[in-house]
């Protein structure tokens, strides 16, 4: 799952109108370690670059990850890191802009391409080896988004029907034997958009401030809270998110089961993975991370400077970006 900021990705992304999402894949491993101490450090730039430019948004939960570098919002450059050193990626051929939704397991990157000149856009994946694929997407939908890509290769984005304009939810699912996506109405959803994918297949749709789960064909909604909220990632069953009622509060709800629990004093949830391990902000600021509802520890700010979490790969590290002053890319890691 929806990769970067939340706030900066917004920005960028404006340009094709749709907020991050994260999408995480790898396989459970064992919880975080409770004696362990969290650290944190710069997320290098390419050489030459300023850091600030740089972000996260993805990881293959073994120590890989993906990301972008973007000193304006249509100028974006593919990244790759293996061992911590970033490498530019090429677009794929007649694309000119580009922007990383999301990374699995095998290291295949999820990424949005526009050909600017005509505005055709189109969903690719782009395998560890460099290869692109672009993902068909049925006549009469348009300005296809990715969200997220799971460990076993399923896609889920979002795109507009031009008959009615109208959201949809598209699931390109790679053990299927037809070509095309399935598309998800919702009909339950006011403005159903592809938030974040399970590795069941389970699909999380927030959008209207409405968050619901898509799974094996039922569409189950969020049973509280009520009023405004948005659905961040899945992983496991597991959803969080945020609520925006009298205060911001965050939550995680157990989907298979139906529970809804909130993490100990936290403002925000931004991502999640397997173990359950949460990242977000608590109600009085600092960067922390949950085991599902428990506080575990507060996130060290880089360099005097604290930090915002936005994703939480399967190897237990969490990335995000420092603020006040300058933003950089930061990785936190247990050890």
């Amino acid at each position: 799952m929806s990769g970067v900021s939340l706030a900066r990705a917004a920005t960028v992304a404006a340009l094709i109108g749709t907020v991050v999402g994260t999408g995480l894949a790898a396989p459970a491993s064992a919880a975080p370690n409770p004696v362990c101490t969290w650290q944190a450090q710069a997320v290098a730039a390419p050489a030459g670059l300023d850091p600030q430019y740089a972000s996260v948004t993805g990881a293959d939960g073994l120590g890989g990850y993906s990301g972008y570098y973007a000193p304006n919002s249509g100028d974006i450059t593919l990244l790759r890191w293996t061992g911590g050193v970033p490498a530019r990626l090429a677009p794929p051929a007649g694309v000119n802009w580009v922007f990383p939704r999301g990374e699995n397991r095998s290291g295949t990157i999820l990424v949005d391409g526009m050909n600017t000149a005509t505005g055709a856009k189109q969903v690719f994946t782009l395998s560890r080896s460099g290869s692109y694929h672009s993902l068909p997407v049925p006549a009469g939908l348009t300005n296809p988004t990715g969200a997220a890509i799971n460990n076993r290769g399923d896609v889920v984005a979002s795109a507009r029907r031009s008959s009615d304009d109208r959201n949809v939810v598209l699931l390109w699912e790679a053990l299927s034997t037809g070509s095309g996506p399935r598309v998800l109405d919702l009909p339950e959803a006011s403005f159903p958009t592809a938030a974040d994918l399970d590795e069941d297949g389970a699909v999380l749709v927030s959008g209207g401030y409405e968050v619901f789960v898509w799974r094996d064909g039922v569409t189950t909604r969020l049973p509280e809270p009520t009023g405004a909220v948005v659905g961040r990632a899945i992983s496991d069953g597991l959803v969080i998110g945020t609520s925006y009622g009298s205060s911001a509060r965050s939550y995680v709800w157990d989907s298979r089961g139906g529970k809804v629990a909130y993490p100990e004093r936290g403002r925000t949830a931004e991502g999640v993975n397997r173990n359950g391990l949460i990242a977000g902000e608590r109600v009085d600021g600092p960067a922390s991370v949950w085991q599902g509802s428990t506080f575990l520890a507060e996130l060290p700010a880089l360099d005097g400077r604290p930090g915002r979490p936005h994703l939480v790969a399967d190897d237990g590290s969490v990335f995000g970006e420092t603020f006040e002053p300058g933003s950089v890319p930061v990785q936190w890691s247990c050890r």
